[in-house]
């Protein structure tokens, strides 16, 4: 019976040294993959830079009076006061209201305006009833094809 035993106690020092916890270095080379990285945002498409016109204001005329333009578009209203009196210019129509400061003789101003949709705006000298005595203009935007 005691090489049963033995065998039985050399058995169960065995199994016990398999359980034990192996402090070798490892070896494995398995990584988990990182996540995908998550798309970009898509950019909004740049908006073109403005059409610039040039508007020359003197007593009592717009030059040019009347405009058309191919689209909606911002245009870059480059206005010169080309009179010997004061003058300003205002822009409206279709949610549009913007105007310039009053310029003196010689004085000039840039007005950026957002012209979004199609149809006519109107453009006038808005001082001391300029637009009464034919400073007064148009601009149509035409339907984009």
């Amino acid at each position: 019976m005691r090489a049963a035993g033995a065998a039985v106690v050399v058995a169960a020092a065995l199994a016990a040294g398999g359980c034990g916890e192996d402090r070798s270095e490892s070896t494995s080379t398995e990584t988990t993959p990182a996540p995908p990285a998550a798309p970009a945002a898509p950019r909004p498409p740049a908006e073109p830079p403005p059409t610039v016109v040039r508007l020359r204001e003197a007593e009592y005329s717009l030059d040019p009076a009347h405009i058309r333009v191919d689209r909606p578009a911002t245009l870059e209203i480059r206005a010169r006061n080309a009179g010997a009196r004061p003058h300003a210019l205002a822009v409206a129509g279709r949610a549009v209201d913007r105007r310039t400061r009053t310029l003196a003789p010689g004085e000039s101003q840039s007005l950026r305006v957002k012209l979004s949709k199609p149809g006519r705006y109107r453009w006038w000298c808005p001082v001391d009833g300029h637009a009464r005595r034919g400073m007064s203009g148009t601009i149509t935007v035409a339907r984009p094809k």
